[in-house]
């Protein structure tokens, strides 16, 4: 998936798709999402700077540089699918470790997991 021109808040990703494009939903009014299971990747920034609140992973391996920065995530699950996790995933989303039940064996830290001071 490249963009995201939609104006809907809960959206459900089709299935067939294999990764969320860099910037692909950034900017946009998103606020729930279902991703399918053929979704592995999801690229840099991919849904940096919205309102997204909850998002199920499903099957992704892969969480790309800044991908849920500057989100309002309320609780994440990281599930055992996900091998790695990139810098600042997750800056300034709103969520705090204990907010993060992690099933995968990346260690989620303040290189991942920035927030405001």
């Amino acid at each position: 998936m490249v963009a995201y021109l939609g104006h809907e808040k809960d959206i459900r990703i089709p299935d067939g798709v294999e990764s969320i494009g860099e910037d692909a939903f950034s900017y946009t009014p998103i606020r729930n999402v279902v991703l399918p299971s053929t979704v592995v990747e999801i690229k840099k920034r991919a849904f940096s700077h919205t309102c997204l609140k909850y998002i199920d992973l499903c099957n992704v391996e892969c969480i790309g540089q800044e991908a849920f920065c500057i989100c309002k995530l309320e609780t994440l699950t990281i599930p055992k699918s996900v091998k790695e996790i990139q810098a600042e995933a997750f800056a300034y989303s709103g969520l705090v470790l204990e907010q993060i039940e992690n099933y995968s064996n990346v260690k989620i830290d303040d290189r991942i997991l920035i927030t405001y001071r």
